[in-house]
């Protein structure tokens, strides 16, 4: 299951480069998004590479999972996440993201670009794939786990948008 993703930021990219894989931001951001627990292992970001791994244990609103689903959902997952944003030029970066439910057959990586559309905004272009190992269920747990991914990165750019705003 592939989607593409663009959210716009009203600021220059040197503006949001050192907020992204900031430890402070990373934990205010997904206690914000309900996380219970955060374990940021590594927040490193210099003028040309941003690179952040950490796992957040969260809870499924379980209501919003189809019936057949439930059997299969953990009460509580630790997701891992690996960002790595590399600057190619002073106002664009490569971007890789990698996002794995521990314990679960589903994988998650994003390819994608970080980079200043116009003076004063920058925009974060993502194309993910989601992959499920499940036989028979597993298209429809991936795309399951799809919609999650997306609801949870428009609340995502809403905590950044006024994270930055409060700058």
């Amino acid at each position: 299951m592939n989607f593409s993703l663009s959210q716009d930021y009203p600021v220059s990219l040197d503006v949001l480069w050192p907020v992204y894989g900031h430890p402070v931001y990373l934990e205010a951001k997904y206690r914000a998004l309900g996380a219970q627990r955060i374990d940021v292992q590594d927040a490193f970001t210099d003028e040309n590479e941003i690179c952040v791994r950490l796992e957040r244990t969260i809870s499924p609103d379980l209501d919003r999972v189809p019936e057949w689903a439930r059997r299969m959902v953990a009460r509580d997952y630790v997701m891992r996440h690996e960002n790595h944003c590399r600057r190619t030029s002073p106002q664009h970066s490569d971007v890789s993201l990698r996002i794995t439910p521990l314990g679960s057959p589903v994988n998650i990586s994003a390819r994608g670009t970080f980079g200043e559309v116009r003076t004063g905004q920058t925009r974060l272009a993502l194309v993910f794939e989601v992959q499920c190992s499940l036989p028979l269920v597993g298209r429809k747990v991936a795309e399951i786990f799809a919609g999650k991914i997306r609801e949870a990165l428009v609340e995502d750019h809403e905590f950044t948008l006024a994270y930055i705003g409060q700058r």
